[in-house]
């Protein structure tokens, strides 16, 4: 994100804060075209879109929000470029899918955990019941 430019940067002096900005260090061709990539998949993509929103009902101003859009697009772009895969839009709802299984397994697993201490604490007693 820094290449691009779009990595958020404080300006402030003593107790004064200036709130902030994005750092425009980097290459400023791709900043922009990351910034309207990122207005298109607001309104064309249902992840993004909904994650916008989130970020707009936590108070968040609208340029905040599609930067850091921007910035989840980066992020997915250079892991698919380094893995070689094709984009999938379903992914991330997969993984949340994948989320809820991995806890539910976990909570069932933990169950049967217990129940095997417990039926083993039975056995290790019945010797020593009258």
């Amino acid at each position: 994100m820094a290449f691009v430019g779009i990595d958020p940067r404080t300006e402030g002096s003593g107790q004064m804060k200036k709130g902030w900005f994005i750092n425009r260090k980097g290459n400023r061709y791709p900043r922009k075209a990351v910034y309207i990539d990122a207005i298109v998949a607001i309104k064309n993509n249902e992840y993004f879109k909904n994650y916008y929103m989130k970020l707009r009902t936590r108070g968040k101003s609208h340029t905040v929000a599609v930067l850091a859009v921007a910035g989840k697009l980066l992020r997915i772009i250079y892991s698919l470029v380094k893995s070689g895969k094709k984009y999938d839009p379903n992914y991330h709802y997969k993984l949340q899918n994948q989320e809820v299984r991995v806890h539910s397994n976990y909570t069932a697993k933990k169950i049967k955990k217990e129940k095997r201490k417990s039926n083993l604490n039975k056995q290790q007693l019945l010797p020593y019941l009258p």
